[in-house]
Protein backbone atom coordinates (compact mmCIF):
# COMPACT_ATOMS: atom_id res chain seq x y z
CA UNK A 1 0.00 0.00 0.00
CA UNK A 2 0.97 3.53 -0.38
CA UNK A 3 3.21 4.98 2.19
CA UNK A 4 3.85 1.65 2.95
CA UNK A 5 0.54 1.45 5.25
CA UNK A 6 -1.47 -1.49 5.65
CA UNK A 7 -4.77 -2.09 5.95
CA UNK A 8 -5.61 -4.23 9.43
CA UNK A 9 -9.74 -5.38 9.47
CA UNK A 10 -11.52 -4.12 12.67
CA UNK A 11 -14.92 -6.11 13.13
CA UNK A 12 -17.97 -4.74 10.82
CA UNK A 13 -21.05 -3.87 12.14
CA UNK A 14 -24.35 -2.50 10.67
CA UNK A 15 -26.17 0.59 11.09
CA UNK A 16 -29.53 1.07 11.80
CA UNK A 17 -31.76 4.24 12.76
CA UNK A 18 -31.36 5.38 15.81
CA UNK A 19 -28.97 2.55 17.06
CA UNK A 20 -25.94 2.61 19.05
CA UNK A 21 -22.76 0.64 17.83
CA UNK A 22 -19.76 -0.04 19.08
CA UNK A 23 -16.44 -1.33 17.27
CA UNK A 24 -13.71 -2.70 19.13
CA UNK A 25 -10.37 -2.65 18.89
CA UNK A 26 -8.68 -5.94 19.59
CA UNK A 27 -6.60 -8.11 18.75
CA UNK A 28 -3.84 -5.62 17.74
CA UNK A 29 -0.67 -6.09 16.16
CA UNK A 30 2.26 -4.88 18.46
CA UNK A 31 5.03 -2.69 17.54
CA UNK A 32 2.81 -0.50 14.97
CA UNK A 33 1.62 2.78 14.91
CA UNK A 34 -1.70 4.02 13.55
CA UNK A 35 -2.02 7.07 11.15
CA UNK A 36 -5.81 6.62 11.41
CA UNK A 37 -9.11 4.40 11.41
CA UNK A 38 -10.82 4.27 7.71
CA UNK A 39 -14.76 3.20 7.98
CA UNK A 40 -16.28 2.38 4.40
CA UNK A 41 -19.66 3.04 4.53
CA UNK A 42 -21.31 0.45 1.83
CA UNK A 43 -24.57 2.08 1.60
CA UNK A 44 -28.23 1.07 -0.35
CA UNK A 45 -29.92 4.25 -1.59
CA UNK A 46 -33.54 4.31 -2.04
CA UNK A 47 -34.27 7.02 -4.77
CA UNK A 48 -38.14 8.28 -4.69
CA UNK A 49 -37.52 10.63 -7.72
CA UNK A 50 -37.05 10.45 -11.30
CA UNK A 51 -33.82 8.40 -12.66
CA UNK A 52 -30.94 11.08 -11.95
CA UNK A 53 -26.93 10.72 -11.03
CA UNK A 54 -26.77 10.73 -7.46
CA UNK A 55 -23.88 13.15 -7.36
CA UNK A 56 -23.32 11.30 -3.81
CA UNK A 57 -20.41 13.09 -2.22
CA UNK A 58 -18.94 11.30 1.25
CA UNK A 59 -20.35 14.52 3.09
CA UNK A 60 -24.01 13.22 2.25
CA UNK A 61 -23.49 10.01 4.00
CA UNK A 62 -21.55 11.60 7.20
CA UNK A 63 -24.97 13.04 8.96
CA UNK A 64 -25.91 9.17 8.81
CA UNK A 65 -24.25 9.27 12.80
CA UNK A 66 -24.91 11.68 14.58
CA UNK A 67 -22.74 11.26 17.17
CA UNK A 68 -19.13 9.72 16.96
CA UNK A 69 -16.89 8.90 19.59
CA UNK A 70 -12.99 7.46 20.78
CA UNK A 71 -11.65 7.97 23.83
CA UNK A 72 -6.84 6.70 24.22
CA UNK A 73 -4.32 8.12 26.14
CA UNK A 74 -3.07 10.30 23.11
CA UNK A 75 -5.92 10.76 21.09
CA UNK A 76 -9.38 11.91 22.40
CA UNK A 77 -12.54 12.22 19.56
CA UNK A 78 -16.14 13.47 20.43
CA UNK A 79 -17.91 14.91 17.08
CA UNK A 80 -20.83 13.83 14.48
CA UNK A 81 -20.21 12.26 11.19
CA UNK A 82 -20.72 15.67 9.55
CA UNK A 83 -18.33 17.44 11.58
CA UNK A 84 -15.49 14.57 11.30
CA UNK A 85 -16.08 15.05 7.29
CA UNK A 86 -16.10 18.97 7.99
CA UNK A 87 -12.47 18.50 9.72
CA UNK A 88 -10.88 15.98 6.88
CA UNK A 89 -11.86 18.69 4.13
CA UNK A 90 -10.26 21.59 6.79
CA UNK A 91 -6.72 19.15 6.98
CA UNK A 92 -6.69 17.58 3.42
CA UNK A 93 -8.43 20.79 1.43
CA UNK A 94 -10.55 18.79 -0.91
CA UNK A 95 -13.78 16.21 -0.01
CA UNK A 96 -13.47 12.33 -1.13
CA UNK A 97 -14.32 11.49 -4.66
CA UNK A 98 -17.14 11.69 -6.24
CA UNK A 99 -18.93 8.81 -7.75
CA UNK A 100 -20.87 9.18 -10.41
CA UNK A 101 -23.85 6.97 -9.64
CA UNK A 102 -27.32 6.62 -11.52
CA UNK A 103 -30.18 5.48 -9.94
CA UNK A 104 -33.63 5.28 -11.81
CA UNK A 105 -36.48 6.02 -9.83
CA UNK A 106 -38.59 3.71 -7.39
CA UNK A 107 -35.29 1.53 -7.00
CA UNK A 108 -31.75 1.29 -4.90
CA UNK A 109 -28.27 1.79 -5.89
CA UNK A 110 -25.67 0.78 -3.54
CA UNK A 111 -23.36 3.68 -3.17
CA UNK A 112 -19.83 3.41 -1.33
CA UNK A 113 -18.00 6.56 0.54
CA UNK A 114 -15.80 6.89 3.54
CA UNK A 115 -15.45 8.47 6.81
CA UNK A 116 -11.75 8.86 8.52
CA UNK A 117 -10.62 8.90 12.28
CA UNK A 118 -7.42 11.17 11.51
CA UNK A 119 -4.37 10.57 14.05
CA UNK A 120 -1.92 11.94 11.88
CA UNK A 121 -1.58 15.21 10.23
CA UNK A 122 -0.95 15.62 6.34
CA UNK A 123 -0.21 19.49 6.97
CA UNK A 124 2.76 19.02 9.80
CA UNK A 125 6.16 18.56 9.09
CA UNK A 126 6.29 15.98 10.87
CA UNK A 127 3.12 14.02 10.62
CA UNK A 128 4.34 10.92 12.43
CA UNK A 129 4.43 12.74 15.47
CA UNK A 130 0.73 12.01 15.81
CA UNK A 131 0.85 8.25 15.20
CA UNK A 132 -0.44 6.31 17.52
CA UNK A 133 1.14 2.93 19.10
CA UNK A 134 -1.35 0.13 18.78
CA UNK A 135 -0.63 -0.69 22.50
CA UNK A 136 -2.43 2.62 23.82
CA UNK A 137 -5.30 1.54 21.52
CA UNK A 138 -5.44 -1.74 22.72
CA UNK A 139 -8.83 -2.29 24.33
CA UNK A 140 -10.55 0.66 23.46
CA UNK A 141 -13.68 0.92 21.03
CA UNK A 142 -15.19 3.31 18.34
CA UNK A 143 -18.56 4.24 19.14
CA UNK A 144 -21.19 5.48 16.95
CA UNK A 145 -25.12 6.64 17.35
CA UNK A 146 -27.18 6.05 14.68
CA UNK A 147 -29.36 9.23 13.28
CA UNK A 148 -32.66 8.73 13.85
CA UNK A 149 -33.42 9.18 9.85
CA UNK A 150 -31.45 7.99 6.72
CA UNK A 151 -32.74 10.60 4.39
CA UNK A 152 -29.86 11.97 3.10
CA UNK A 153 -31.35 14.76 0.24
CA UNK A 154 -34.69 15.23 -1.12
CA UNK A 155 -35.99 11.81 -2.24
CA UNK A 156 -32.68 9.87 -1.37
CA UNK A 157 -32.71 7.56 1.71
CA UNK A 158 -30.09 4.80 2.92
CA UNK A 159 -31.97 1.90 3.49
CA UNK A 160 -29.11 -0.05 4.83
CA UNK A 161 -25.20 0.34 5.43
CA UNK A 162 -22.68 -1.88 6.34
CA UNK A 163 -19.53 -0.91 8.03
CA UNK A 164 -16.06 -1.78 7.16
CA UNK A 165 -13.37 -0.27 9.41
CA UNK A 166 -9.77 -0.69 9.86
CA UNK A 167 -6.85 0.56 11.25
CA UNK A 168 -4.64 2.24 8.59
CA UNK A 169 -0.84 0.26 10.00
CA UNK A 170 3.10 1.77 9.62
CA UNK A 171 5.82 -0.04 11.01
CA UNK A 172 6.33 1.28 14.86
CA UNK A 173 8.41 0.07 17.80
CA UNK A 174 10.81 3.64 18.02
CA UNK A 175 9.28 4.06 21.26
CA UNK A 176 8.46 7.13 20.75
CA UNK A 177 5.18 8.47 21.91
CA UNK A 178 2.68 10.92 20.33
CA UNK A 179 1.75 14.07 20.90
CA UNK A 180 -1.69 14.28 22.42
CA UNK A 181 -4.63 15.63 20.14
CA UNK A 182 -8.29 16.28 21.35
CA UNK A 183 -11.02 16.61 18.74
CA UNK A 184 -14.31 18.19 20.04
CA UNK A 185 -16.91 20.33 19.74
CA UNK A 186 -19.49 22.72 21.47
CA UNK A 187 -22.63 24.45 21.22
CA UNK A 188 -22.84 27.91 22.60
CA UNK A 189 -26.32 30.03 22.84
CA UNK A 190 -25.58 33.65 21.59
CA UNK A 191 -22.57 35.23 20.12
CA UNK A 192 -19.42 34.73 22.38
CA UNK A 193 -17.92 31.19 23.00
CA UNK A 194 -15.33 30.70 25.85
CA UNK A 195 -13.86 27.38 24.17
CA UNK A 196 -11.34 25.17 25.71
CA UNK A 197 -7.36 26.18 25.82
CA UNK A 198 -4.36 24.27 24.51
CA UNK A 199 -2.74 24.50 20.52
CA UNK A 200 -4.96 24.79 17.98
CA UNK A 201 -4.75 23.19 14.95
CA UNK A 202 -8.13 23.95 13.29
CA UNK A 203 -11.19 25.89 14.53
CA UNK A 204 -14.29 26.06 12.51
CA UNK A 205 -18.14 27.36 12.56
CA UNK A 206 -20.18 24.43 10.58
CA UNK A 207 -23.71 23.98 10.67
CA UNK A 208 -25.05 20.49 12.10
CA UNK A 209 -28.51 20.70 10.23
CA UNK A 210 -28.00 22.50 7.26
CA UNK A 211 -25.51 22.01 4.46
CA UNK A 212 -23.77 25.40 4.45
CA UNK A 213 -22.59 28.93 6.81
CA UNK A 214 -23.25 31.95 4.65
CA UNK A 215 -21.75 35.67 4.95
CA UNK A 216 -25.11 36.37 6.48
CA UNK A 217 -25.04 33.72 9.37
CA UNK A 218 -20.96 35.29 10.13
CA UNK A 219 -20.53 38.38 9.05
CA UNK A 220 -17.37 39.48 11.05
CA UNK A 221 -15.04 37.12 13.71
CA UNK A 222 -12.85 37.86 16.62
CA UNK A 223 -10.81 36.15 18.43
CA UNK A 224 -8.66 35.97 21.50
CA UNK A 225 -6.25 34.02 23.12
CA UNK A 226 -5.09 34.79 26.84
CA UNK A 227 -7.05 37.88 26.20
CA UNK A 228 -4.99 38.82 22.81
CA UNK A 229 -6.52 39.32 19.70
CA UNK A 230 -5.39 36.71 17.41
CA UNK A 231 -7.93 37.45 14.84
CA UNK A 232 -9.30 41.01 14.57
CA UNK A 233 -12.68 41.81 13.01
CA UNK A 234 -12.24 39.34 10.44
CA UNK A 235 -14.82 39.29 7.73
CA UNK A 236 -15.27 35.42 6.59
CA UNK A 237 -14.65 35.70 3.02
CA UNK A 238 -11.24 36.43 3.49
CA UNK A 239 -10.68 33.60 6.31
CA UNK A 240 -12.15 31.67 3.42
CA UNK A 241 -9.53 33.30 1.48
CA UNK A 242 -6.60 32.66 3.62
CA UNK A 243 -7.57 29.14 4.12
CA UNK A 244 -8.13 28.59 0.56
CA UNK A 245 -4.18 29.90 -0.22
CA UNK A 246 -2.41 28.23 2.48
CA UNK A 247 -4.48 24.25 1.94
CA UNK A 248 -5.38 24.11 -2.26
CA UNK A 249 -2.66 21.91 -2.93
CA UNK A 250 -1.00 24.19 -5.86
CA UNK A 251 -1.33 21.36 -8.42
CA UNK A 252 -5.11 22.33 -7.55
CA UNK A 253 -4.70 26.07 -7.82
CA UNK A 254 -8.07 27.93 -9.10
CA UNK A 255 -10.18 24.73 -9.13
CA UNK A 256 -13.60 25.76 -7.40
CA UNK A 257 -14.41 21.76 -6.27
CA UNK A 258 -11.54 22.07 -3.75
CA UNK A 259 -11.46 25.78 -2.98
CA UNK A 260 -14.03 26.97 -0.32
CA UNK A 261 -16.63 29.14 -1.92
CA UNK A 262 -16.94 33.05 -0.18
CA UNK A 263 -21.12 33.43 0.43
CA UNK A 264 -21.92 29.66 1.08
CA UNK A 265 -19.30 27.76 3.08
CA UNK A 266 -19.13 23.96 4.16
CA UNK A 267 -17.07 25.50 7.00
CA UNK A 268 -15.98 28.83 8.18
CA UNK A 269 -12.62 28.00 9.24
CA UNK A 270 -11.15 30.20 11.56
CA UNK A 271 -7.74 28.39 12.68
CA UNK A 272 -6.43 25.98 9.57
CA UNK A 273 -2.77 25.07 10.16
CA UNK A 274 -1.19 25.56 7.36
CA UNK A 275 1.17 23.36 4.66
CA UNK A 276 4.41 22.04 6.87
CA UNK A 277 3.64 23.74 10.15
CA UNK A 278 5.04 23.44 13.16
CA UNK A 279 4.67 23.16 16.68
CA UNK A 280 5.89 26.62 17.37
CA UNK A 281 3.96 28.26 14.17
CA UNK A 282 0.46 27.27 15.88
CA UNK A 283 -1.98 29.87 18.06
CA UNK A 284 -1.93 28.40 21.60
CA UNK A 285 -4.36 29.91 24.48
CA UNK A 286 -2.97 28.86 28.36
CA UNK A 287 -5.75 30.56 30.31
CA UNK A 288 -8.59 31.62 27.88
CA UNK A 289 -9.96 31.25 24.61
CA UNK A 290 -12.81 33.73 23.33
CA UNK A 291 -14.80 33.80 19.65
CA UNK A 292 -16.97 37.01 19.56
CA UNK A 293 -19.17 36.22 15.91
CA UNK A 294 -21.80 39.00 14.46
CA UNK A 295 -24.47 38.35 11.84
CA UNK A 296 -27.60 36.39 12.37
CA UNK A 297 -26.09 33.52 13.92
CA UNK A 298 -27.24 33.23 17.40
CA UNK A 299 -26.11 29.53 18.14
CA UNK A 300 -22.81 28.35 16.80
CA UNK A 301 -21.24 25.06 16.15
CA UNK A 302 -17.76 24.96 16.85
CA UNK A 303 -15.55 22.45 16.13
CA UNK A 304 -11.79 22.00 16.89
CA UNK A 305 -8.44 20.23 16.74
CA UNK A 306 -5.89 21.21 19.66
CA UNK A 307 -2.84 19.60 20.99
CA UNK A 308 -2.90 19.83 24.74
CA UNK A 309 -0.01 18.67 27.35
CA UNK A 310 0.53 15.35 29.00
CA UNK A 311 3.22 13.09 30.71
CA UNK A 312 4.84 10.58 28.90
CA UNK A 313 5.59 8.18 31.61
CA UNK A 314 2.37 6.51 32.50
CA UNK A 315 2.10 6.09 28.60
CA UNK A 316 5.14 4.49 28.22
CA UNK A 317 5.18 2.28 31.03
CA UNK A 318 1.53 1.14 29.43
CA UNK A 319 3.00 0.14 25.93
CA UNK A 320 5.91 -1.53 27.46
CA UNK A 321 3.33 -3.95 29.99
CA UNK A 322 1.24 -4.44 26.68
CA UNK A 323 4.38 -5.68 24.49
CA UNK A 324 5.36 -8.03 27.46
CA UNK A 325 2.53 -9.05 27.63
CA UNK A 326 1.99 -10.09 24.24
CA UNK A 327 5.30 -11.62 23.68
CA UNK A 328 5.32 -13.84 26.57
CA UNK A 329 1.59 -15.46 25.30
CA UNK A 330 3.02 -16.03 22.17
CA UNK A 331 6.05 -17.82 23.77
CA UNK A 332 4.14 -20.29 25.61
CA UNK A 333 2.86 -23.69 24.23
CA UNK A 334 1.34 -27.04 26.02
CA UNK A 335 4.21 -29.07 27.64
CA UNK A 336 2.17 -32.10 26.26
CA UNK A 337 -1.27 -33.20 24.15
CA UNK A 338 -2.71 -33.55 27.59
CA UNK A 339 -1.95 -30.10 28.63
CA UNK A 340 -3.21 -26.85 27.32
CA UNK A 341 -1.56 -23.58 28.10
CA UNK A 342 -4.05 -20.74 28.86
CA UNK A 343 -3.27 -17.80 26.76
CA UNK A 344 -3.69 -14.10 28.66
CA UNK A 345 -5.87 -11.55 26.82
CA UNK A 346 -4.53 -8.27 25.52
CA UNK A 347 -5.59 -6.33 28.54
CA UNK A 348 -8.36 -3.22 27.17
CA UNK A 349 -5.56 -1.69 27.76
CA UNK A 350 -4.68 30.16 11.84
CA UNK A 351 -5.22 30.18 8.89
CA UNK A 352 -1.21 30.30 9.01
CA UNK A 353 -0.84 32.72 11.73
CA UNK A 354 2.77 32.37 13.10
CA UNK A 355 3.08 32.88 16.88
CA UNK A 356 5.88 31.98 19.80
CA UNK A 357 2.88 31.55 22.16
CA UNK A 358 3.07 27.99 23.90
CA UNK A 359 1.50 26.89 26.76
CA UNK A 360 4.21 26.92 29.49
CA UNK A 361 2.69 23.64 31.27
CA UNK A 362 3.75 21.95 28.20
CA UNK A 363 6.46 19.41 29.37
CA UNK A 364 9.00 19.29 26.73
CA UNK A 365 8.65 15.82 26.06
CA UNK A 366 5.06 17.35 24.25
CA UNK A 367 6.52 19.71 21.99
CA UNK A 368 7.73 18.82 18.91
CA UNK A 369 8.78 20.32 15.98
Amino acid sequence: MANNATLFPLESRNWSTGGALKIPLQGLPTGMKARGILLELISTVSNADATHDLAMYTRKLAPLFSFMQLKSPRFNMRTTGKGLIRLHRSMWGKDWANPSVTCTQNTTTTVIGFLYIPFEDPRSKSPSDFYQPTELLAGRSIELTCANSGLVQTSLTVTACQIQSSLVLVPGGDGKLPAKVEIDYEDWAGQTAELETGTYTDLMIYSESGDTTTTTDVSEVTLRFDGQEVIDHNLPEQLVALYDMDNIAAGDAGNDADALPFNTMLFLPIISAHQGYGLTDLPAATSSARVDIEGTLTAPRFLYRTIVPTSDSEDSKHIAKVARITTGAAKKVPRSPATVSKTPLTPGAKMGYHTSILPKQFPATAIRS
